[in-house]
């Protein structure tokens, strides 16, 4: 009895050990580097992205699975199994055909723009903080997300300084 409750607590342990894993995500047709490809373990908010040159390091379980992804790409998820370390995971270009867009004037829109440039050229010099904030999504998954802060200095809708 004793044995099989030591068995059950090592086999229930290396289950659910952690390993790290490096690798290199790149192009499935040319073998260049995906910088900054988004690689997350499914089913949790767990993740990184690749450097510049198309690597990543990630712990996983041995119940994982994980999920490259990059705009322009097709997403692949790949189990724990089938993960080795310093492998190349290839992602093939996704072909996806957008239907036509027509954009058409709005007088409404360009009267309040024209409202506002008259308000910004007339308003005193200040500083600011600023936010960039843009997420892409692919199928309802997170392919890839950019936020940034700055510090700028504006005067009647000029840019003077940023940083």
């Amino acid at each position: 009895m004793r044995w099989s409750v030591v068995i059950a607590c090592t086999l229930s342990g290396a289950l659910h050990a952690q390993t790290l894993f490096t690798g290199r995500v790149v192009d499935a047709a040319s073998g260049a580097p995906l910088p900054y490809c988004t690689v997350a373990r499914t089913g949790s908010t767990q993740g990184t992205i690749t450097n510049a040159d198309g690597l990543f390091r990630i712990t996983v379980g041995a119940l994982d699975s994980v999920r490259f992804s990059f705009v322009g790409y097709t997403t692949r998820t790949l189990p724990f199994g089938r993960l080795a370390e310093g492998m190349d995971v290839r992602l093939a270009p996704a072909a996806i055909a957008i239907g036509e867009v027509v954009i058409r004037p709005d007088d409404r829109l360009y009267e309040r723009v024209i409202r506002a440039n008259k308000w910004i050229r007339q308003a005193p010099p200040i500083g600011s903080k600023l936010f960039f904030g843009m997420e892409n999504y692919s199928r309802g998954l997170p392919v890839e997300m950019i936020h940034a802060y700055y510090t700028a200095s504006l005067r009647g809708g000029e840019l003077l300084d940023w940083s």
